[in-house]
Order: structure tokens, then C-alpha cells, then sequence
């Protein structure tokens, strides 16, 4: 074969060197194309694993002032004046039902219990003692019955009804648990495998199990049968925990009406599942730093009322979106409220 002339053979090997120059090139933006895809996708998977396991969702005025959704059931609230009202969630609709304080409702929502002063006066060696009755009545206002009498020189409290309507649970003090039981009229401190227990007592639907606070564990939460000594379970590990006071603990936590979820008000409120269950909103935590220290569920278990420390509003997180929305605002000095489950 004839070769080229020198001129021409220079032209060629010119357009080979440019040839591999642009091959490589282009071979380099292939492999970056080709590594960008399950990067990225990495990077989405990743950041959707985050999302679900805990969705921050801070308190301010915007959230604040969310239209409040619609949600099935009633709340009911005291001020301090003793002055007992009921409201739709949506905060219209407001009438006063009662004097006193603390209500709660009945499981069937027919009902509300609250603590009024007695009249009695027990003698404790020391001198007269002042009485407070647990007193429940029908929303109308008719049918009031008193059963427990707890001494009123103490911070007393009402934080729950229990499933089967047969127990109220009374706070003494801001701390220690007492169980009101209404066939007989008795009040007894409630015991648990370890210890008493503190700030926290909540059923299950099925009143199968319970929910507590455990002062002798470091103020922890823990899931099971209290009167029986096998294995509760703890459900926290000081995680969280309202952290301002002496000690740090939980201020107030519940079951949701479904079974699945425990909504826990420490220095945030935030979500946990209940043991054997999967809480859609499980990791979610809401409110950051405005010391939460009373929550309650509504009936369809999709959102929480919360009261925080300054007793100035009841704001409700729509758990779903992570609205917020304030129902009574500061117009009055709130004292406790509850969420019927009808």
C-alpha cells in the first residue's frame, strides 16, 4: 500500500488524538450520569427515612393561628375562677356546665367528673383538713354524685377515665397517683411493678394494660399490668424529658383512643408507639420548648390538645399536616381540660 505523504499522516494522527480525546471525555460524563442516578435516589431514600422517623414541627404565630380543623367529640376546660365550660374542638359553641375544677369526661361523653370542695373536714391528729370530693354529673347539669374525698390542702388533680368507667385517676400533690373507685367510693395510691407511680396513669382501650410514670426508675415511661410483678416495659430513656425543673420528667402522657399511639409531653410533645403496635405518627415531635405540661387525644386518635406551662391556651396539632391551631386564647387563666371520645 502506498504510503501517505508526510502531511497527510500528520493530519490523521491529529484526528485520532481528537477522536480519544472526545471518547474519553464522553466516557467520563457517562460514568457520572450513570453513578448520579441511584445516588440521587439514595440521597431521597435517605432523607424520606428521616422524615418519617421524626418530623419537627415548630410553634409560631402562623401555626398559631391555623383555622382549627374539624374533629369529631367535645372539650371541656376549668379556669381558675372554678368556672367549668364546654366547647366544640373548632372553639365555637362555648357554654359554662359547672363550678369547679379539673374535668374530665366520661367514657361514653354523657358525663363529667371535676373536684369541688366537699364541705367536709377529715382530722389527721394535726388539725381539720378541708376535703375535696370527685363529683360527677350529667352535661345538663343533673344527677350529681360525689365519690372520693381526697384532702384539700394538697395540688389535686384529675387525669383520666378509665375505658370501663369504673376508676378516676387523681394526681396528688403534682405527683403521686391515686385510683378513685366508684363502686366504693374508696381512694387507694396506685402501685406498679417498680414503685409507685408518678405524674402518669392511662389505660389502653380495652383497660387491658396500662401506661406510667416511674419515679424510682428516673422518671421514666413504662407499658404493662401494674399489679403484677413480670416485665413491664420501658417504653422511654429519659429522652426528651422536661429538663427546667428538679428533676427532668414527663409532665403528662396518653394512649390514643386507637391503641397505637402514646403522645408524651416532656420539654416537646412527641409520638411513641404502644408496645405490639405501630403508631403512624411514631418519631413525630411537635412544639418545640414551650414545656408542655397536659395533653389529651381527640376521639378519631388524629390529633393532640395540649395546655403548656403557663396555662394561658389549648393548642391542638393536627397530626396528620402538623397544624396547629389555638381554640382558647389567653383570655383566661386555664387550669385542665379534657377531650370526650364521642
Amino acid at each position: 500500500m502506498a504510503e501517505l505523504p508526510p502531511q497527510n499522516q500528520e493530519i490523521v494522527e491529529k484526528r485520532k488524538s481528537r477522536f480519544k480525546i472526545i471518547a474519553f471525555v464522553f466516557g467520563v460524563l457517562l460514568f457520572f450520569v450513570l453513578i448520579s442516578v441511584p445516588l440521587t435516589l439514595v440521597v431521597l431514600n435517605t432523607r424520606q427515612d428521616i422524615a418519617a422517623q421524626y418530623t419537627p414541627v415548630a410553634l409560631n404565630s402562623e401555626g398559631e393561628d391555623s383555622a382549627p380543623g374539624v374533629y369529631p367529640g367535645k372539650l371541656v376546660y376549668s379556669t381558675d375562677t372554678q368556672e367549668i365550660y364546654i366547647l366544640n374542638p373548632d372553639g365555637t359553641n362555648k357554654q359554662k356546665i359547672a363550678d369547679g375544677r379539673s374535668p374530665l369526661f366520661s367514657p361514653d361523653g354523657q358525663r363529667i367528673a371535676y373536684l369541688v370542695d366537699s364541705g367536709q373536714y377529715a382530722d389527721h391528729g394535726s388539725g381539720s383538713v378541708p376535703q375535696v370530693a370527685i363529683r360527677s354529673q350529667k352535661l345538663d347539669g343533673s344527677d350529681k354524685q360525689d365519690y372520693c374525698l381526697a384532702d384539700g390542702n394538697t395540688r389535686l388533680e384529675l387525669i383520666g377515665w378509665s375505658p370501663k368507667g369504673d376508676s378516676i385517676v387523681l394526681r396528688s400533690n403534682g405527683s403521686l397517683i391515686y385510683l378513685c373507685q366508684l363502686a366504693t367510693r374508696t381512694l387507694t395510691q396506685a402501685k406498679t411493678p417498680n414503685g409507685d407511680a408518678y405524674l402518669v396513669y392511662d389505660w389502653t382501650p380495652d383497660q387491658a394494660k396500662v401506661l406510667w410514670e416511674a419515679n424510682s426508675q428516673d422518671f421514666n415511661l413504662f407499658f404493662g399490668i401494674p399489679d403484677q410483678g413480670g416485665g413491664p416495659i420501658k417504653l422511654t430513656d429519659s429522652q426528651n424529658r422536661y429538663a427546667q425543673g428538679t428533676p427532668p420528667l414527663y409532665a403528662s402522657a396518653r394512649i390514643s383512643p386507637d391503641g397505637k399511639s402514646v403522645a408524651v409531653a416532656g420539654s416537646q410533645v412527641f409520638i411513641l408507639s404502644v408496645p405490639g403496635q405501630k403508631s403512624l405518627y411514631e418519631g413525630h415531635s411537635f412544639i418545640k420548648n414551650s414545656r408542655p405540661y397536659r395533653l389529651v387525644w381527640s376521639p378519631d386518635s388524629r390529633a393532640v390538645a395540649v395546655g403548656n406551662s403557663t396555662n394561658t391556651s389549648i393548642t391542638i396539632i393536627d397530626l396528620p399536616t402538623g397544624k396547629l391551631s389555638r381554640i382558647v386564647k389567653d383570655t383566661e387563666e386555664l387550669v385542665s381540660f379534657d377531650w370526650s371520645r364521642q
